[in-house]
C-alpha cells in the first residue's frame, strides 16, 4: 500500500456521498412521476401537481450539474425545504399530517449528505419550519385548503405508504454504502498494519513486530529460543553483482526462513542483511531445523551465483532481560564471524563460551 491510497480515503468518503445523492435524485424522480399520475387518477386538485412538476425540473437540472459543483447539492436540498415543503403543506389541506413524512425524509437525506454546520443548519431549518406550519395551522385554520374527506383519505393512503417506502429505500442504500465503506476501512486498516509491521523488500516482519512478540512471550512466561543470521560480506555481493542481486538474495533468504520457521515462531528482518527469528521449540529441534535450513540455503541459485555464505548465533531465553538475551545471541553471531564465518553458533551462558553446533 502506498501513501496515495491513504489520501484517497477522503475522496472515497466524498464519492459515497455523491452515490447517495444520485440515489436520492432517482427516488425523487420516481416519487414525483408517481404522485402526478396518482393525483390525476384520484382527481386531486391539479395545482398540487405544480410542485411535483417543479421537482422534476429541479431533479433534471441538479443531475446535469451534480458532478461539477459541490454547492449544487446544498442548493437542491435548500430549495426543497424552503419552497416545496411549504407548498406541499399548503396544498395538502388543513389537519393533514402528510407533510410530516416528507420533513422526516428531508431530515434523513440531510443526515446522509451533510456534516458539520451544514447538517445543523438544515436540521434547524426543518424544525423551525415545522413549528411554523403547526403555529399557522392553529392560528389561521382557514388559510389552508380544505379537501373533502374522501379525497383527503385517498391522498393519505397514497402518501403515507409511499413515504415509508422511500425511507426504506434510502436506509437500504445507506446501509449498503456503509457496508462497502466498512469493508474498505477494514482493508485499509489491514494494509496499515502490514505497513507498520512488515519489511517491504523481504516481505517478512520488521523489528517492531518481533519486539511486540518478545514482550508478549515474556509477559506470558513462554519458552523461546532466538536465532540471528547474517550474510557474510554482503557488501561485496552488492559491489560485485549489483544491488538488484543483493535484494534478490535478501528476498530469497526471507522466503527460505518462512518455509522453515514460520509455523514455529516469528521471523523479522533485524536490519540490513541481518534476520532474527524467535522460536517456540526445544533446543534439539532447533538444531535439526537449522541444519536443514543451512543445507537448503546452500542450494539456492542466487547463493551459487554469488558464493554467499551466512553466519548466525542462537540461544535460549533463561528468564533474564531481553536485552541480555539478545546480547548473548549477538555475541554468538559475532564469534561465528570472527572464527571464520559460514557457521552458526549456540551461546551457552553457563560456560560463557559459544558452542559450535553447525
Amino acid at each position: 500500500m502506498n501513501i496515495s491510497e491513504l489520501l484517497n480515503l477522503k475522496s472515497t468518503e466524498r464519492s459515497i456521498q455523491d452515490q447517495l445523492f444520485s440515489q436520492i435524485l432517482v427516488i425523487i424522480l420516481i416519487v414525483s412521476v408517481t404522485n402526478i399520475i396518482l393525483n390525476l387518477v384520484i382527481q386531486y386538485p391539479f395545482d398540487a401537481n405544480y410542485k411535483w412538476g417543479v421537482m422534476l425540473f429541479v431533479t433534471w437540472l441538479v443531475n446535469k450539474y451534480k458532478n461539477r459543483y459541490l454547492w449544487v447539492r446544498f442548493a437542491c436540498i435548500l430549495f426543497i425545504i424552503v419552497f416545496l415543503l411549504p407548498l406541499g403543506w399548503y396544498n395538502s389541506g388543513a389537519h393533514s399530517n402528510n407533510v410530516i413524512a416528507y420533513v422526516f425524509l428531508c431530515s434523513v437525506a440531510v443526515s446522509f449528505l451533510f456534516g458539520g454546520w451544514q447538517r445543523l443548519f438544515f436540521i434547524f431549518l426543518l424544525v423551525t419550519m415545522m413549528c411554523g406550519f403547526i403555529t399557522i395551522e392553529y392560528l389561521y385554520p382557514d388559510f389552508l385548503h380544505a379537501h373533502p374527506p374522501d379525497l383527503a383519505f385517498y391522498d393519505r393512503i397514497i402518501q403515507v405508504p409511499m413515504s415509508l417506502l422511500v425511507v426504506f429505500l434510502m436506509l437500504r442504500q445507506f446501509s449498503n454504502v456503509f457496508y462497502e465503506k466498512n469493508i474498505l476501512l477494514n482493508t485499509l486498516n489491514a494494509k496499515l498494519e502490514s505497513m507498520a509491521y512488515q519489511d517491504e523488500l523481504t516481505q517478512v516482519n520488521n523489528r517492531a513486530y518481533i519486539f511486540e512478540k518478545y514482550r508478549h512471550s515474556i509477559e506470558t512466561d513462554q519458552h523461546f529460543i532466538s536465532l540471528m543470521v547474517d550474510l557474510d560480506n554482503f557488501k561485496n555481493v552488492n559491489d560485485l553483482y549489483g544491488h538488484q542481486m543483493g535484494d534478490r538474495l535478501l528476498r530469497e533468504i526471507g522466503d527460505l526462513l518462512k518455509i522453515h520457521f514460520k509455523e514455529d515462531g516469528h521471523i523479522a528482518r533485524y536490519g540490513g542483511d541481518e534476520f532474527i527469528i524467535m522460536l517456540h521449540l526445544d533446543l534439539e529441534t532447533v538444531k535439526q531445523k537449522l541444519e536443514h535450513f543451512v543445507s537448503q540455503f546452500n542450494l539456492l541459485e542466487v547463493v551459487k551465483e554469488t558464493g554467499a555464505t551466512l553466519s548466525g548465533g542462537y540461544g535460549v531465553f533463561e528468564h533474564d532481560s531481553l536485552d541480555e538475551h539478545l546480547r548473548d545471541v549477538d555475541v554468538a553471531l559475532y564469534k561465528a564471524k570472527k572464527s571464520g564465518k559460514n557457521k552458526i553458533l549456540h551461546m551457552n551462558r553457563r560456560y560463557d563460551d559459544p558452542e559450535y553446533k553447525i
